[in-house]
């Protein structure tokens, strides 16, 4: 008997209607105009799948910038949590990473300027242009702004996708808690002394990403003049 799709088929279908059925989330949710409480309120009416559903909602902001990550943690940090729910926030993170990769990979840039826009599509031109297996990682490590971008652009590399989850995995946990505790203290207390310290830390993840691209450009051009 032959198979209807092929593996390579079946994979990209699948992505598919994982996004598709993201989209619909997305969409339920910001024509709510969803607060952390709201979405506290729609999170536990799952039950015993609020995890479940909390990681895919994770993964989702990932996916989809417009959605809001830290109401998401904040929401999460009341249900689970600070501990546990770091834990199902950077599951997800990495899932939404690794579907933004197989997007890039899967899908092609079409695809990817449909989700993200022009503009985006843009600085992801420009780190497909500097982009290895070195400057991935440390564009985890710095975590930031930057990281939606990085993870489309090594879609469009030679990186494999086991590579890409094993450094993604390893190098965001990093930048990622600081995020995360930053997220946290800002939101819980705002006025003690740890939380200007993690607004200085997260405005150096912030610009860390932008300067460390602009590096990059350089040491190539610098390279490229040389051989000339």
């Amino acid at each position: 008997m032959k198979k209807v799709f092929s593996p390579k088929t079946t994979k990209i279908v699948v992505l598919i209607i994982f996004i598709i059925v993201l989209l619909f989330l997305v969409n339920y949710l910001i024509t709510k105009n969803i607060t952390p409480e709201d979405l506290r309120q729609f999170l536990l009416s799952f039950g015993f799948l609020t995890p479940f559903i909390y990681i895919l909602l994770t993964s989702s902001a990932v996916i989809f910038p417009f959605l809001f990550a830290p109401a998401l943690w904040i929401a999460g940090i009341w249900i689970f949590g600070l501990e546990i729910n770091f834990l199902y926030s950077f599951i997800g993170f990495v899932i939404g990473q690794t579907v933004n990769y197989l997007i890039a990979k899967k899908l092609g840039k079409l695809i990817v300027l449909k989700l993200s826009g022009a503009k985006a599509l843009q600085k992801v031109d420009k780190i497909l242009e500097i982009l290895t297996l070195k400057s991935l990682c440390i564009f985890r490590l710095i975590n930031g702004p930057l990281t939606d971008f990085v993870s489309y652009a090594a879609g469009f590399t030679k990186i494999n996708l086991k590579d890409f989850i094993i450094y993604t995995t390893l190098f965001s946990l990093p930048g990622v808690f600081l995020s995360y505790l930053g997220t946290y203290f800002l939101t819980f207390h705002p006025l003690s002394i740890t939380s200007l310290v993690f607004t200085t830390i997260l405005i150096m993840q912030y610009s860390g990403g932008f300067i460390y691209l602009i590096y990059l450009n350089k040491k190539k051009v610098a390279k490229s003049n040389v051989r000339q």
